[in-house]
């Protein structure tokens, strides 16, 4: 037998056709965004790993400094399990655009491109780009481009699966693909072309391909570890022989030199000699001059004195005293004159000492030759031999002559020091300065301490060894692995924000019939007590939302898998270098955003109906459908104005709508918030940059030993590098390190010897503070970690950075003194060649994560923002008509007691109000919040880099207004919906 209450159901929707066409709307977007991406990823995903094996793709990659050796080559290969493939490329800026364009050849073992239009290049003057970088700079097919000042014709577009996400480095923030291009040429356009800056990449392809990434992270490890065994045996070998060679030239050279430098001293030994035995004979025959001179005076005296003595001796009788003579004689020569006149007047014989004695006696008053006056040039060591020896002649004593010591303390610095010409082994001033101190310190007797084997990096020819530059493995690879996660990750953000909004929706429905028994509460009850059950009305009331959520899943997946499928797709695809795809329908689609929202939808609405119907006939029949026995309302204080009083009755009876309201404003609010607010955090962000770059222009040199020297006083030398660091629960990032010299016109700081400053950045990101330590890793080596303690946070917002001295930074990662990577300066420095030029940083550099993103998520965030006022005016909407139609027989009482239509509609659309302004003025402080646990806990954890969070007060500005706005179109509705009650809705229902 037919149901009867079925008539119903065309007469309800009838009747609530705007309620039930909102919802419908909205949950049509919704699900037809779900399945549109659902079927979009799926389609993308299935092309993305099919993409592995039809283009070849690597499982990894590795960069050297040189080609790689063949014999290291196949070592690789064995122990890894692997093969290799030469994947060479280039980067060279486009002078028009200013981007950098990566270079392969052609490849058809791996990595191989996927041609999506035109055709591929087959002269050495043609290329073919990438097709995100081309459309992003509305370049087309048959344009050109110039590359080291060769012209080259574009001739397609391209994807290489390796570069599915235009990542530059693997280390960036953002990928770039305004700025960042990869190409490919036949191997004679890529010889042509004729950088300098070729880098020896070598991909890899596993012989049997890892089961899933934790293999692959596994076997990595083992083979980077058999590289970093390898070329350390590799290069200790060519070291070894290097150093033997060395060691064997400096004992060669420390041989010759002794041996010149002791002929060179025996050479000093006989000159002074020479010197010395010529000078003595002069020094001699003067000296013997004056001690006759001196004899003489003295034998003179004597006699003189001997006469005078006796003639007074004989006048007098008495002995006659030194100054009673006429000539001056001292008391030897006065004891001679007197023991001779003794001796004559006694008649003795006479006891005159000898010769010898008496010039013993005056030898020291005899005045001893003058260096100046020897013909001999001799210095004032030889001339004391000379002395100490002529000297012991007279006297008849033996001299000896000098010590050795003496000798080589005296004449050792005088002595010539071998030069390095007159070596027959080439030696650099490192390597003589070597040989001359150790021979000084076997002259000297001490001992001698060989430099640090670092001192002697400089003098390896490093030519052949060979050093790894970039090591990455395919699960590590950004711009292979990028895509697919945030493909991944926006299905699955997406499927849930449906969710909760149909779950949202599906309340909406739950207070709509909620409101519907309410008002039909004496239908209701009049079809139990005639002997319908419970169960027959749920399943009445369940129809039309069953039929709304049927008819909106039907319709939502048509568009879901045709519009919004390709506008998925092209929503990637403008971002993302993808291959060619095509459409998979999958099952698992139609059950997540079609069988998903519709037992969503009935789960909760059979609970609250459930719930709502377990009232006795007599309850539903008197209208009573409170739970507890008190029907008694809420006291207001009667000094309240009867307006105010009455809107807050009508907000107090519609608390659990308004409630949900609230909900739903919230989630608007948010959207409308989240679409206005990244644009401008991203403007905000280019300006944050600009204002903090350290310089207009950053130089980066090739080698600081063989750039051009600068200078022009702006310019200002720098040292620079990028080391990892990880902290528990935040993805691996890259810090980098400048080294500046101390007073900075750039770096505003003074920097603590010993101690680093971090930026800005790092403080927000990674929590750290002054007196904190930093531990940096260095890539591709073992147990190679650097503790830096914090000082200070350094004014700096746009990127992850530390700060030291530049001495510091030479000394704590190994450089050379005086070493350096750049300069800072505010203008273009025209001394440096740009044969010497690495790479110019500019204020674009910078900006490329904004520019990226804006490029990427521009369109997406007006979407977002638009679908949140139109979700706030479906939410407000429903309810708010929920409230009207729940009142319709208050409304018409009023129309009798002579109020106007304006002034009932001021009184039910006040409380309404008052719950949008409520909830507007809560999403204000719940946006704030919400914003900071999501970047702060989630998108830092969770991205590389750093870009500071902002929201402008313009964005809640706009989130109020456009809610506001919103809700001033709903309310206009609902007055004109008030205007139309009839004043006999008040004569219906009554007991």
């Amino acid at each position: 037998m037919r149901n009867p209450l079925n008539r119903r159901l065309p007469r309800e929707l009838a009747k609530d056709w705007a309620k039930y066409a909102a919802i419908s709307i909205m949950m049509i977007l919704l699900i037809s965004i779900c399945s549109g991406m659902r079927v979009s990823n799926e389609s993308l995903k299935q092309a993305y790993y099919d993409s592995f094996e039809k283009y070849t793709l690597e499982d990894g990659h590795i960069t050297f400094d040189k080609p790689l050796p063949e014999e290291l080559r196949a070592i690789f290969e064995e122990k890894g399990g692997m093969k290799l493939y030469s994947n060479s490329y280039f980067d060279e800026e486009e002078p028009v655009t200013g981007a950098v364009i990566r270079v392969y050849s052609q490849e058809t073992e791996i990595n191989k491109p996927c041609l999506l239009s035109g055709v591929m290049p087959s002269g050495e003057d043609e290329i073919a780009i990438d097709r995100v970088f081309a459309k992003n700079n509305d370049i087309s097919v048959g344009d050109h481009i110039t590359l080291n000042k060769k012209d080259l014709t574009i001739t397609g577009f391209i994807a290489l699966p390796n570069y599915s996400t235009l990542f530059q480095e693997n280390t960036d923030s953002m990928f770039d693909s305004v700025h960042f291009s990869v190409a490919v040429m036949t191997q004679a356009g890529f010889d042509t072309v004729g950088s300098r800056s070729i880098e020896y990449n070598y991909a890899w392809l596993y012989n049997t391909e890892p089961a899933d990434d934790i293999e692959a992270a596994e076997r990595s490890d083992k083979f980077l570890d058999v590289v970093k065994d390898e070329l350390t045996d590799y290069d200790e070998d060519i070291v070894k022989v290097q150093v033997d060679a060395l060691t064997e030239k400096l004992e060669k050279a420390g041989e010759e030199y002794g041996e010149i430098f002791r002929k060179n001293f025996e050479d000093k030994v006989n000159e002074v000699t020479d010197s010395v035995e010529k000078g003595a004979k002069e020094y001699a025959e003067i000296y013997q001059k004056s001690i006759e001179e001196k004899m003489t005076e003295v034998s003179q005296n004597a006699q003189t004195g001997a006469a005078e003595y006796a003639q007074l001796l004989m006048t007098t009788g008495e002995k006659p005293d030194k100054s009673a003579l006429s000539v001056e004689v001292d008391d030897y020569t006065f004891s001679l004159i007197e023991s001779t006149v003794n001796t004559m007047i006694s008649g003795g014989d006479s006891a005159m000492p000898s010769q010898q004695e008496i010039l013993a006696h005056y030898l020291d008053e005899i005045r001893k030759p003058y260096k100046s006056e020897l013909s001999v040039d001799v210095d004032d060591f030889a001339f004391g031999i000379i002395g100490k020896s002529v000297d012991a002649a007279i006297r008849g004593e033996e001299y000896s002559g000098p010590t050795e010591e003496e000798f080589r303390d005296a004449y050792l610095d005088s002595v010539k020091k071998p030069g390095r010409e007159e070596l027959s082994v080439e030696l650099d001033d490192f390597l003589f300065g070597i040989v001359e101190d150790a021979a000084d310190a076997e002259i000297n007797g001490t001992d001698y301490e060989m430099p640090e084997d670092e001192a002697f990096e400089d003098e390896i020819d490093k030519t052949d060894i060979v050093a790894v530059d970039n090591y990455i493995p395919r699960y590590l690879n950004q711009a292979i692995t990028f895509s697919i996660d945030d493909i991944g990750g926006d299905e699955a953000g997406t499927m849930v924000m449906c969710y909760m909004m149909i779950g949202l929706i599906a309340f909406i429905f739950a207070v709509t019939i909620s409101n519907t028994i309410t008002t039909e509460a004496g239908v209701i009850g009049t079809l139990r007590a005639s002997g319908y059950t419970r169960g027959e009305l749920v399943r009445h009331y369940m129809v039309l939302p069953i039929i709304v959520t049927l008819a909106a899943a039907v319709v939502g997946n048509i568009l879901g898998y045709t519009a919004l499928k390709d506008y998925c797709v092209d929503l990637y695809r403008s971002s993302y270098s993808l291959t060619d795809y095509v459409v998979v329908w999958d099952p698992s689609a139609f059950i997540l955003s079609t069988v998903v929202p519709i037992i969503l939808m009935l789960v909760i609405n059979i609970i609250v109906l459930t719930t709502k119907l377990k009232l006795s006939p007599l309850k539903f029949l008197r209208h009573d459908l409170r739970k507890n026995r008190s029907k008694k309302a809420m006291r207001l204080n009667t000094k309240i104005p009867f307006r105010t009083r009455f809107s807050l009755r009508i907000f107090f009876t519609n608390l659990p709508g308004y409630i949900v309201m609230i909900v739903g404003i919230l989630f608007g609010s948010v959207l409308i918030a989240f679409g206005d607010m990244m644009p401008r955090m991203l403007n905000e962000y280019q300006d944050i940059v600009t204002r903090d770059m350290i310089s207009e222009y950053q130089y980066v040199v090739y080698d600081c030993d063989e750039a051009a020297e600068v200078t022009d006083s702006g310019a200002e030398k720098f040292a620079m590098a990028s080391y990892d660091y990880t902290k528990p629960g935040y993805l691996t990032d890259s810090i980098t390190v400048y080294g500046t010299l101390k007073n900075s016109q750039y770096i505003h700081a003074d920097v603590p010897a010993g101690k680093v400053l971090i930026s800005t950045g790092v403080n927000a990101k990674f929590g750290l503070n002054t007196g904190d330590t930093i531990t940096l890793d260095e890539k591709y080596k073992r147990d190679t970690s650097y503790t830096l303690e914090i000082a200070g946070v350094y004014d700096y917002e746009s990127s992850l950075a530390v700060f030291m001295n530049i001495d510091d930074f030479d000394g704590t990662f190994g450089k050379d003194e005086g070493y350096f990577t750049g300069y800072f300066s505010d203008s273009k420095l025209t001394e440096l060649p740009d044969d010497d030029v690495a790479t110019v940083i500019t204020a674009s550099d910078y900006t490329k994560l904004s520019t990226q993103l804006m490029v990427s998520m521009g369109g997406m965030m007006n979407i977002i923002k638009w679908f949140g006022a139109l979700f706030f005016i479906i939410v407000v909407y429903v309810l708010c008509k929920q409230v009207i139609e729940r009142n319709f027989q208050s409304i018409a009482m009023t129309k009798i007691l002579g109020f106007r239509n304006g002034e009932i509609a001021a009184l039910y659309i006040a409380s309404t109000t008052f719950a949008v302004i409520l909830g507007l003025l809560i999403a204000i402080p719940f946006i704030d919040v919400a914003m900071k646990l999501i970047v702060n806990g989630y998108l830092y954890t969770m991205m590389t880099g750093y870009f500071p969070m902002s929201i402008s007060p313009v964005t809640y500005l706009v989130m109020f207004l456009t809610g506001l706005g919103c809700y001033i179109v709903v309310a206009l509705l609902q007055m004109r919906k008030v205007s139309r009650v009839s004043k006999s809705e008040a004569l219906k229902n009554v007991e």
